[in-house]
């Protein structure tokens, strides 16, 4: 059935019809209230996963600062620190639950499991200078694809968990294809609307982050454009908004319980896979590897761009970029996409 969502699900078509509908239509404004509600209630829930782990889940949502930046960072005292800007709550195409998708994204990094980066190997557009047999400090992040795929397929249901859903969408202007694939994918009214919610913010995150990036909110998917677009390994940089919403839109799909983890060794684990049958919510191929990831552990996952054993690679991962894009997981900036 996946070639049927990459047909059907992101076809120019599909994606016209949701710019026509529901996006066209301003958000109601997020106020500072919302903001701290939201990026409150998100870490809270993750704060006895993270403890259990050893480490004190904190949020620091700074409203007072403009610019549209997110981000996260493991603390030397032992810290997962999730920061929001308020920048990023007050653009027009940011809803309250693509705001949670945001934070469930920055999440993601600290509990989304693998692929994670490689020991060798840092976020694009980082200030970082490689050191000769100098391990990565950003090797307990989760790549940026599977963040997006725990935000959707986990941390996001299991927000909506105790939320009416099928309230919250009553009267809501829903795409067809949505309606039309969520009512496929669960049986009942509620677990349709939760997935039908889902999507709705992943459109509206990649939305943001196509306008961000200059590309426009318009942007259209034709069959078979959203490819894989690397051989013998899952990309684990920043994807293109359109790989990020075919990730948001199966993460949606995927029925897994939320509250399953996922592995940090085993991409089977707590996920949707294709060869489990259900491949409509499994992670897309336009940055995930399946075949590769069958048989590479974490710490042998090769790096991006060659052997950082390699002059010229440690030369090419060393950023010389003016933009000012934090680590791991940004919204913001214009980091490089394949």
């Amino acid at each position: 059935m996946s070639e049927r969502l990459a047909a059907t699900l992101l076809s120019s078509a599909v994606l016209a019809c949701a710019a026509r509908g529901a996006l066209d239509e301003s958000p109601p404004p997020i106020t500072e209230r919302d903001f701290h509600g939201v990026v409150e209630a998100v870490v809270a829930l993750y704060e006895p996963a993270a403890a259990r782990a050893g480490k004190r889940l904190v949020a620091a949502p700074l409203w007072d600062l403009d610019d549209e930046r997110a981000g996260s960072w493991e603390e030397e005292d032992g810290r997962w620190s999730v920061w929001v800007h308020g920048g990023v709550a007050r653009h027009p195409l940011m809803t309250r639950d693509s705001l949670a998708l945001a934070v469930c994204h920055e999440i993601g990094h600290f509990l989304g499991g693998f692929p994670k980066f490689h020991p060798f190997e840092v976020p694009e557009d980082t200030n970082w200078t490689w050191k000769p047999d100098e391990r990565s400090p950003w090797a307990w992040s989760s790549g940026e694809g599977q963040a997006d795929y725990f935000a959707s397929s986990k941390c996001l249901r299991l927000l909506f968990e105790g939320d009416d859903n099928a309230a919250v969408m009553e009267g809501a202007r829903v795409p067809g294809f949505v309606s039309e694939r969520c009512a496929e994918g669960f049986e009942g009214r509620e677990a349709a609307a939760t997935c039908e919610r889902g999507m709705m913010a992943g459109i509206a995150l990649a939305r943001f982050d196509a306008v961000l990036l200059g590309q426009g909110a318009r942007f259209s998917v034709g069959p078979g454009e959203v490819r894989p677009f690397v051989r013998g390994r899952s990309y684990l940089q920043h994807p293109k908004p359109e790989c990020r919403l075919e990730t948001f839109l199966r993460g949606s799909l995927c029925g897994k319980s939320p509250r399953e983890p996922f592995s940090d060794t085993d991409y089977r684990r707590g996920a949707c896979t294709r060869e489990g049958g259900s491949g409509d919510g499994a992670r897309p191929l336009c940055w995930f590897d399946p075949e590769s990831a069958r048989d590479a552990a974490p710490r042998d996952y090769p790096p991006a761009g060659g052997d950082p054993s390699d002059p010229a690679f440690l030369t090419s991962r060393s950023s010389t970029s003016k933009i000012r894009v934090e680590p791991p997981g940004i919204l913001g900036g214009a980091p490089k996409s394949p």
